[in-house]
């Protein structure tokens, strides 16, 4: 195990934890992320997908296939985690800008 490992546990957990707060904020009608936002983060969703892809559909020799197959799995993975946690930071400040009014509350 690498020293990557727990700090992707944490941002992970950290991420679950900042999406539930998010999606309770936005059901007691807090701001959503604005349509810029949500493009930056589909282009770069699908620019993590198309690594993804690339990276699996390369022709490997025999004997360097495992290894190649856990290396870019570990990439892929740990560039999955921090773009889910740089995006549940951008929820976190967009929450922490906006809050919700009291009133609204009741």
């Amino acid at each position: 195990m690498n020293g990557a490992a727990p700090l992707q546990l944490i941002i992970f957990s950290l991420s679950i934890v900042g999406a539930i707060s998010d999606w309770k904020y936005k059901q007691k009608r807090g701001k959503t992320s604005s349509r810029k936002a949500k493009i930056i983060f589909i282009v770069l969703l699908l620019l993590w997908a198309a690594s993804f892809a690339f990276l699996f559909s390369l022709p490997l020799k025999p004997e360097t296939e495992e290894q190649f197959v856990h290396g870019a799995a570990g990439l892929v993975t740990m560039t999955g985690v921090w773009l889910f946690g740089a995006w549940e930071c951008y929820r976190w400040r967009v929450r922490k800008k906006n809050p919700i009014p009291l009133a609204s509350l009741r």
